[in-house]
């Protein structure tokens, strides 16, 4: 049976995790500061954090937007603000606020790492790659920068340049999933499955409950013949995550490579409930040809070509 192509969406998905730093919430700009003014602006930011953290961004904004006229080198405030910009859908705003806190502190990885994705998503790819080799520059040991520029020399035909990167990612903390998966995904592109699975069982290994690791190994067991392995990892996943359609999708395949054509049905029913919507990509599957004549997947069809 032929086997459905890992989904680009998932290295979209890796690079999202990416993207997001880790700010503390003891400003560097408070230091020195006099107690009676430090400790309200602390408190201020604090709550602040806690409305962010609490999905009230609007909120978090407005606390801390007043902040910034009164201490405009505070970063942590500024970047937290540029954060909710983005959960709130302006890029554009979010950029500006990034831009405004590197140029008090230009040694900001994370925020060099969240402006080069912010340019990678823009099509700026050469932008993009000096972001990251300036994070590189502030932090030489971080795992972020590496894979990122291994993800570059990748979608750049440079596949060797992005495995030595995805290498000495490795090197630097072996217990970070994330140059695992993107190994995995480079030989899985090349057709290098047993290497693939390698790469993703160690994803595995140091991250027991990470979604993409098992739903790979799901993917790249299935595309080495090996059915019941992939059915377990692609359970897994399904437990792990269970709002994502794709474990669900795949084990359709697995089931209609066994003749279970009811079943993969279901499956398949499963993964439009949880938003799969692609008509086109089910209609071209090979993997689906068997089903193509039966009653349920014409009515998928015909309900994923509705508008």
């Amino acid at each position: 049976v032929a086997q459905p192509k890992a989904l680009d969406d998932d290295t979209v998905k890796m690079l999202q995790a990416l993207g997001y730093m880790e700010e503390t919430e003891a400003p560097d700009a408070l230091r020195g500061m006099d107690p009676k003014d430090g400790v309200p602006i602390y408190r201020k930011v604090s709550e602040a954090f806690r409305l962010a953290r609490d999905a009230n961004c609007p909120a978090a904004v407005e606390v801390l937007t007043p902040l910034l006229r009164r201490l405009p080198n505070l970063v942590q405030a500024r970047n937290r603000i540029a954060k909710c910009q983005l959960k709130m859908g302006n890029p554009r705003a979010a950029k500006r606020q990034y831009l405004k806190s590197l140029a008090h502190d230009p040694n900001q990885e994370g925020v060099l790492l969240q402006l080069g994705r912010m340019q990678l998503a823009e099509g700026d790819a050469e932008g993009a790659r000096q972001r990251f080799l300036q994070a590189l520059e502030v932090i030489p040991s971080s795992v972020d920068a590496m894979v990122l520029l291994g993800h570059l020399d990748f979608t750049a035909g440079r596949p060797d340049d992005a495995k030595a990167r995805y290498q000495k990612a490795i090197e630097a903390d072996p217990a970070q999933p994330i140059p695992y998966l993107f190994l995995g995904e480079l030989h899985f592109r090349r057709g290098e499955l047993a290497e693939a699975r390698r790469a993703y069982e160690q994803a595995r290994k140091v991250a027991p409950g990470d979604f993409t690791a098992s739903l790979q190994l799901g993917i790249c067991t299935l595309a080495l013949g090996e059915p019941n392995e992939s059915e377990r990892y692609l359970l897994e996943a399904s437990r792990i995550d269970p709002a994502q359609w794709k474990p669900f999708y795949y084990l359709a395949c697995v089931k209609v490579g066994r003749g279970d054509l009811d079943s993969a049905s279901g499956h398949l029913r499963k993964a439009v409930a949880l938003g799969f919507s692609d008509a086109r990509r089910l209609q071209s599957e090979r993997c689906f040809s068997p089903l193509q004549s039966q009653p349920d997947f014409q009515e998928l069809m015909r309900a994923l070509a509705q508008p």
